[in-house]
């Protein structure tokens, strides 16, 4: 699972394109520590991830 700014270049995406099952979540914004950031697209996200293993690959709103 991978988290991604659009100011982030391209090294997360190319890191999870090679990982059979991962996917990638988008920020359609810029910065760093999304997850901290208070992004609740991003938080519910990845909490689902770590507490269901469910694997997505989404876009979401700064």
């Amino acid at each position: 699972m991978g988290v991604q700014s659009v100011g982030d270049g391209h090294g997360p995406s190319q890191a999870t394109a090679q990982v059979p099952g991962s996917g990638m979540i988008r920020i359609d914004g810029y910065g760093h520590t999304m997850y901290l950031s208070g992004n609740t697209c991003v938080i519910d996200h990845v909490n689902r991830y770590f507490l269901d293993e469910k694997v997505v690959s989404t876009t979401c709103k700064p």
